[in-house]
């Protein structure tokens, strides 16, 4: 192999390096967003209603009363946590999702939102989860 090859390879596998290296950090960083996110959404429903964070927005998604987006925040941050004492409340409101349906997140729950947290709930895998859990 020529000088010239073996700088251009070398080269190749810094590039390819730094890029996983800030393909990873973007997913780190991510992830810890999400975390933050939840726990907001968390604190915020525990101010509110009694319990533990889950049956704190289980109580926030069950009040009628309470704003659909707060109550859409809560369907997801329930999702995210992946507790499976909120899959009978999620799974109450969810009334199936078609494809390529939109929702407003202020005007109604979100059934592609219940659909996502009733398949985190039953299981599904959540790659974000194990950075902030």
């Amino acid at each position: 192999m020529t000088r010239q090859k073996a700088r251009l390879k070398n080269l190749g596998f810094c590039v390819a390096g730094i890029g996983f290296l800030m393909l990873l950090f973007m997913f780190f960083a991510t992830a810890s967003w999400i975390g933050y996110e939840v726990k907001e959404v968390c604190e915020e429903a525990m101010l509110k209603y009694e319990g533990d964070a889950v049956e704190a927005l289980i109580g926030l998604l069950e009040d009628d009363a309470a704003d659909y987006r707060a109550r859409n925040s809560a369907v997801w941050a329930l999702g995210q946590l992946g507790d499976a004492r909120a899959l009978p409340a999620v799974k109450k409101h969810f009334k199936g999702y078609e494809k390529g349906a939109r929702c407003d997140r202020g005007e109604e729950l979100c059934q592609y939102e219940l659909y996502k947290a009733v398949k985190l709930l039953e299981g599904g895998p959540n790659i974000s989860a194990f950075v902030w859990r």
